[in-house]
């Protein structure tokens, strides 16, 4: 029994673009996701998703990808995401919905391993190597260089990434005077410019230099319209990929935390109920999902989420294990926003007691949604999972 006074219980949270499509057979509890009380996730919904299926399926799975960002790239997207959507919706008469995260866009990278790189055809080159020393000598090349801050600095042909080295910040360095520097005020010290300050931090330390930048979603004003957006869904995280570089994990509550936080500003943008529902019932029946609802004969999958713990330390990254692997992972943890996470009437997780013995080795936590289940409910997503 949970003393609920003064907390939220609301219906389990709904992941709807994952890529948990690995994990899930190797470690089928999911616990990353379910300590932040998601509750139910789809796979196969991604064109890098691992996914059995025949081709006219896997062109409809695949076309339905990726998020609504307000990125620094491009200030005015999210302007006219929200646009098509009112267009395809009101006057071309389609079911139409952009997926946006909710939460800052923030990615974590080693050395020359940068997946924007592949917007431009040098960086593209970098990407492409397969000897890890041959790619670090590529960028002594002062003509690599070059034709590099150039492709960097074209005015048309910017993608998801700003490519602002100045918004660029080194957060792990075996030189810790550099810690919380970016590499344009790194290569003023030195007289460098900060493409050139960032080759020979690489090539001086390779996977050593940690650095992040931020993508987009970094205008709290922003967000609250894409969020309260009729035409959007907030079910994209991307768990389960991108290891080393997000942690999404949480992010229903971090969409709450923008909730709380405009309320408490005075500047409502969606009640506390509209925000619960946009990582539940709104998607559930959007894709036609048994979940995402508290009512009589439904499974009993519930979240209680105190909110005095939607504080800032939701976008704090730290390192940790991949159960049953050896890999670690980003993840956001702060333990104080959820007391439970119930699973078919079961608590899977609490904060005090940690996770139940039988999370993933149990069916009765859960349940796979086969494809010909999905099918005949709905063509988006190749099968739902209601974690194990």
């Amino acid at each position: 029994m949970y003393d609920a006074t003064g907390q939220w219980v609301t219906p389990g949270f709904i992941e709807t673009h994952s890529h948990y499509d690995a994990e899930v057979i190797a470690t089928p509890s999911l616990k990353e996701s379910v300590r932040h009380g998601v509750t139910s996730v789809l796979i196969g919904s991604c064109s890098i998703s691992m996914i059995n299926a025949q081709p006219e399926d896997c062109s409809d799975l695949f076309t339905r990808v990726e998020a609504a960002l307000d990125l620094k790239s491009n200030p005015w997207l999210n302007v006219v995401t929200r646009l098509s959507g009112f267009v395809a919706n009101r006057f071309l008469r389609g079911n139409f919905r952009w997926q946006t995260l909710p939460a800052p866009f923030t990615l974590y990278l080693s050395g020359l391993n940068v997946n924007a790189f592949e917007e431009f055809s040098s960086g593209e080159l970098l990407r492409d190597y397969k000897d890890e020393d041959a790619m670090y000598a590529k960028v002594d090349d002062p003509a690599f260089r070059k034709l590099f801050k150039k492709h960097v600095n074209a005015l048309f042909t910017k993608g998801l990434w700003h490519r602002d080295f100045s918004d660029c910040w080194v957060v792990d360095c075996p030189d810790t005077s550099l810690i919380g520097k970016n590499f344009e005020e790194i290569g003023a010290v030195e007289g460098k410019d900060a493409v050139d300050a960032y080759f020979d931090l690489a090539v001086q330390y390779r996977n050593d230099l940690r650095w992040k930048t931020n993508y987009g979603n970094h205008r709290p004003e922003i967000m609250h319209k894409l969020l309260a957006s009729p035409y959007t869904h907030v079910g994209f995280a991307d768990s389960g990929a991108h290891l080393e570089s997000i942690a999404q994990y949480n992010f229903p509550l971090r969409l709450l935390k923008y909730v709380r936080d405009a309320d408490e500003a005075g500047l409502p943008f969606m009640s506390v109920a509209e925000g619960v529902n946009a990582v539940t019932a709104d998607l559930a029946d959007w894709f036609g999902l048994q979940a995402g609802s508290l009512r009589q004969g439904s499974r009993a999958d519930v979240v209680i989420v105190n909110p005095e713990g939607l504080t800032d330390e939701l976008d704090d990254v730290a390192w940790a294990p991949l159960e049953g692997t050896s890999l670690n992972r980003l993840v956001k943890r702060n333990d104080d926003a959820v007391t439970a996470t119930i699973i078919n009437g079961r608590v899977a997780y609490d904060r005090v007691q940690g996770f139940d013995d039988e999370l993933g080795r149990e069916r009765n936590f859960g349940q796979f949604l086969s494809s010909m289940d999905v099918k005949t409910r709905v063509r988006s997503t190749e099968s739902g999972l209601q974690t194990a």
